[in-house]
């Protein structure tokens, strides 16, 4: 499949949330496969050596294996690794799966679950101890809240 001429911006620390939108659509409509390799962990194929399997050398994969996910992988790594700025790329460089590398970033810019959630907690409390004094206009209360 060819690849749209809409490509997708580079993640540069700033973007991540747009970036990130823009990315899975990208990938989406690049290839099913190409996505699900971002949604789920590929497992290159394995050999068994002495009865412990270990992964197949490239080379050795079959046809099937090749078109299937390991191009697939191959090529959301090449996506991911193109679509981000240096400091982005050193933090996934190493990544031989496009899973991790995907998972390392939106780690890295959304943080677990649990800082998730602790930042909603912050920002809700944020907003109920949001009070205009009744001695201010809206005008004056507004001009204190927007930064």
């Amino acid at each position: 499949m060819e690849l749209s001429s809409n490509h997708p911006l580079v993640l540069d620390r700033t973007n991540f949330d747009h970036w990130k939108a823009k990315m899975e659509a990208y990938l989406k409509a690049t290839d099913g496969d190409v996505w699900s390799s971002c949604e789920v962990k590929y497992t290159p194929p394995t050999v068994s050596v002495e009865g412990k399997a270990v992964p197949k050398e490239s080379a050795d994969y079959t046809q099937a294996e090749k078109a299937i996910r390991a191009a697939a992988n191959s090529r959301a790594l090449n996506v991911l690794f193109t679509y981000v700025d240096t400091k982005e790329f050193h933090r996934i460089s190493i990544c031989k799966i496009a899973k991790e590398a995907w998972d390392i970033l939106v780690t890295t810019h959304e943080g677990t679950n649990t800082v998730k959630q602790g930042k909603l907690q912050r920002v809700t409390t944020e907003f109920e101890m949001l009070r205009m004094k009744e001695d201010k206009s809206f005008d004056e209360f507004y001009v204190g809240i927007v930064p």
